[in-house]
């Protein structure tokens, strides 16, 4: 009996040893070649604890910041925003949320710099939002929140009737792309020209 309870002692110590998490360098190591589920081996905080300095540079406790932080929306518990952040940089993927709890973008960063993102839905901001980012000698895009616009822009007649749309402008890359309508005040189209890749297409 005695011996049993032995062998079942060595069996637990070494089912517990196989549970451990990696090692801390362990984690790092597969979080830098991608594998963002490591981050569930790290500490959760909401973000208004964390300090961010003009460099977007991620601390808590004066210390550089590991791990995932969320944002809630105004008086709910429910998550607006989860962000992946490695020693300091967003680092994995940010994502926002409606109230319902779906993904309404996906933004992948590596070491602070954004190099992907998705949205669920075609998304509509105000053409003055956009900024404007020469790539080259040649190419202009239009970037929206960091990332090349995807999406439709609107511009507004001025008051009293600031809530009628006039132009619609659609983008693709940061391009526009597709069909650019002018309205008249009675939401009427007077005149209609059709994009590709930032060129406008004759006919």
């Amino acid at each position: 009996m005695k011996v049993l309870s032995i062998i079942l002692i060595s069996f637990a110590i070494v089912a517990c040893q196989s549970e451990e998490k990696p090692d801390t360098q362990a984690i790092n190591n597969r979080i830098l070649s991608g594998d963002f589920e490591m981050y569930e081996h790290l500490s959760v905080c909401h973000c208004d604890s964390l300090s961010i300095d003009s460099t977007d540079t991620y601390y808590k406790n004066d210390s550089l910041y590991s791990g995932v932080c969320f944002k809630t929306f105004p008086k709910s518990s429910k998550k607006s925003e989860v962000r992946q952040i490695f020693k300091g940089q967003l680092h994995g993927n940010k994502i926002d949320f409606s109230r319902s709890g779906d993904t309404l973008i996906k933004s992948i960063y590596n070491l602070g710099k954004l190099v992907n993102r998705i949205s669920s839905e075609l998304e509509v901001c105000h053409c003055d939002s956009l900024n404007e980012v020469q790539k080259d000698n040649e190419t202009t895009l239009m970037f929206y929140r960091d990332a090349p616009f995807n999406g439709m822009c609107q511009r507004f007649f001025p008051a009293p009737d600031t809530n009628k749309v006039y132009l619609e402008m659609p983008y693709k890359n940061g391009q526009v792309d597709g069909s650019m309508i002018i309205y008249n005040r009675q939401g009427e189209e007077v005149l209609t020209e059709f994009y590709e890749k930032g060129e406008k297409v004759n006919g």
